[in-house]
């Protein structure tokens, strides 16, 4: 199994910056992708009291429970590991993008426009970017993660503010933030192919990125699920359940992996 793994750090480094290069030359290459007005039309159009879209808006609640339950343990954790808890900054970025998620993604669904969809993204993509510097601080290099985890952070938050203006000027343009947010769902699988973990259970982090891919599938088939369940759920709905259960999956990975060598928890 070791024999295929890349051992050293300028390796380990060459193999992301390829990755990186590739990605951002596919999709410099292609014309700038702007916002499908479509998309606002979802299948949830019902009403729940004084909510709208109920189904959409209050199937956000688990990114708010499961972002708190992050970030709870990882404050404790810091507390009484007098060693420091190594990538903690991007756990905490990560934890704290699925909690604003909620909201972010809830306030978008109660009236869908390009406005709410803005503040639906950006604390997505502190969570994206922060679990990427964590993964490259745990697969390629400490030293990496911390020169990359604010340029990451702050790369990621921009393409959802560049996104939203060059939208306001009619030359919508989503290519940075498709690179935000596809990119790691490409490379996390190459490096944990190819890069030696530090820690137990690290199968955990595949698990997640398969929760992720039924959400955006699910999301795909939105009205298609509403349809076939005679209205019971939407697909979109059911998106936020299945990413939520995926961070959730994350937390879990944290709580009991342990670096090799050592007793699991």
């Amino acid at each position: 199994m070791t024999k295929h793994k890349i051992h050293t750090e300028r390796g380990r480094l060459s193999l992301l910056g390829v990755l990186a290069f590739l990605v951002g030359l596919v999709l410099m290459s292609i014309d700038p992708i702007p916002q499908d007005t479509s998309y606002h039309l979802f299948a949830d159009e019902t009403s729940l009291g004084f909510i709208p879209n109920w189904q959409n808006v209050l199937s956000n609640a688990p990114f708010a429970i499961v972002g708190l339950m992050g970030l709870r343990y990882l404050i404790a954790r810091g507390q009484t590991d007098p060693t420091g808890f190594p990538q903690s900054l991007g756990w905490m970025l990560f934890f704290t993008g699925v909690f604003l998620t909620a909201f972010g993604s809830g306030f978008y669904h109660w009236y869908p426009d390009n406005f709410g969809l803005f503040w639906d993204r950006l604390p997505m993509t502190v969570g994206f970017m922060g679990l990427f510097a964590a993964i490259i601080g745990e697969r390629v290099s400490e030293r990496a993660y911390v020169v990359l985890v604010w340029p990451l952070t702050l790369m990621g938050l921009f393409s959802a503010v560049y996104w939203i203006v060059t939208e306001s000027y009619g030359v919508g343009d989503l290519r940075m933030y498709a690179f935000v947010q596809f990119f790691p769902l490409l490379a996390i699988p190459f490096l944990m192919m190819f890069c030696p973990p530090k820690y137990s259970h690290g199968y955990m982090i595949m698990f997640a990125l398969g929760c992720y891919v039924v959400a955006k599938i699910t999301e795909d088939r939105d009205r298609q699920i509403w349809i076939l369940t005679t209205g019971m759920v939407s697909g979109h709905a059911i998106k936020h359940l299945a990413a939520a259960l995926g961070c959730y999956v994350l937390l879990r990975m944290l709580q009991i992996r342990s670096k090799w060598g050592h007793p699991t928890d």
